[in-house]
């Protein structure tokens, strides 16, 4: 028997698991146009990983096949129920249409949800040039939490490996956004080495701010953090504010708000408990949505043909 802990743990698991599901159901369709659901559960059941949906209490389930079926029915609904989630977060956002059991893409382009599908369903991040994946949704995920604070809002990206224009240093960068705001001034504390965090940012990838009028102190700031990899429940605490501030001397004006970036879609249970950990949670969803709202999408323009190569590329390394 599971304690209420466990049982939430294996709920979430569960559930998060049946994401994935559906996001291969989904990049299945992307591939061919479209997909049965089926083909979501398709790699677990070869791999007879499908212990989380059977049936804990049934004595009449004892024989191996039948608990197998009823396995296999049960992980298959709980991907649709997945995929019906993603409909309703996303209305006519979501690019792909559910019949039934069938799931066609709708759209003759790829733009941001397919691109952070990509990144979710790809294993190897760290090897060139799918390494372009991580550095290319942190970029993206800078502009599109600007439309968190508003039209006026201002973002740079200062996560390793840096745009030469930021600097090639965690201090460099940091002395760019202290330029741009005057609240990020450099001065690391006593125990900290000078020249900056060994590890490149200590968990920090972008800033964003939004000015609050000229001639006065005090701009609302946010501090974020992304994640590609399936290793993303790991990185919950990475990004300390108050590891931050002591690169910097707490130099801001009001205390920042702490953000959290992944390409998947967070099951509700990861999602409500990741942000008691880690702050403000931008998964798929939202950021397609932050996206809808931008007033100037056109910031994201510099990185849509990337975006694009990239998903065809991932596409291409499943065939």
């Amino acid at each position: 028997m599971f304690g209420a802990g466990g049982a939430l743990h294996k709920a979430r698991n569960r559930d998060q698991r049946s994401m994935k599901d559906a996001d291969q159901a989904e990049m299945a369709a992307l591939r061919a146009g479209a997909a049965l659901v089926d083909e979501g559960t398709y790699d677990d059941l070869v791999a007879a990983a499908m212990d989380d949906f059977e049936h804990d209490h049934d004595d009449a389930v004892h024989q191996e096949f039948h608990a197998r079926d009823l396995a296999e029915d049960a992980g298959i609904g709980r991907t649709q129920e997945m995929i019906e989630r993603r409909v309703e977060l996303l209305g006519d956002l979501y690019p792909f249409s559910l019949s039934d059991n069938r799931i066609v893409h709708k759209g003759e382009a790829w733009g941001l949800y397919e691109f952070l599908l990509a990144a979710s369903v790809r294993t190897d991040i760290m090897s060139s040039p799918y390494n372009r994946i991580p550095q290319v949704f942190e970029r993206v995920v800078a502009v599109l939490s600007t439309a968190l604070l508003g039209p006026a809002a201002s973002s740079l990206h200062v996560g390793a490996p840096r745009d030469p224009s930021v600097g090639t240093s965690f201090k460099a960068a940091m002395e760019r956004l202290h330029a741009l705001t005057g609240e990020w001034q450099w001065n690391p504390g006593e125990d900290l080495p000078p020249a900056g965090p060994p590890n490149g940012d200590d968990g920090l990838d972008f800033v964003a701010w939004l000015e609050s009028d000229v001639g006065r102190p005090g701009r609302l700031f946010l501090i974020g953090q992304c994640a590609c990899g399936d290793d993303w429940t790991g990185k919950l605490d990475e990004l300390s504010l108050e590891r931050i501030g002591d690169w910097t001397g707490h130099s801001w004006k009001v205390k920042p708000t702490k953000v959290f970036a992944a390409p998947h879609v967070l099951a509700d249970g990861h999602f409500v408990r990741g942000q008691k950990r880690a702050g403000l949670m931008l998964d798929r969803i939202r950021l397609c949505r932050l996206e809808h709202t931008m007033i100037d999408k056109a910031k994201v323009d510099p990185f849509r043909a990337e975006m694009a190569s990239l998903t065809n590329l991932v596409l291409q390394s499943l065939t």
